[in-house]
């Protein structure tokens, strides 16, 4: 899981498994740089539509 650094930016603060990242398993591994950059950058600003057409915030 991936989780921002402080709760009220949108920096990166940590990962749980470094072994996944070491060994390019990381959750961004087969999207891209494109895919993991645009995620950052708009972390907590995505909304989705569950099936009750209800919107949440999209956090990985």
């Amino acid at each position: 899981m991936i989780k921002s650094g402080s709760g009220n930016t949108a920096n990166i603060g940590s990962i749980n498994n470094i072994d996944d990242i070491i060994n390019g398993r990381g959750v961004f591994s087969k999207l891209g740089e494109s895919w993991f950059d645009d995620y950052w950058m708009n972390y907590g600003k995505i909304t989705i539509s569950d099936k009750n057409r209800e919107t949440k915030k999209l956090l990985l």
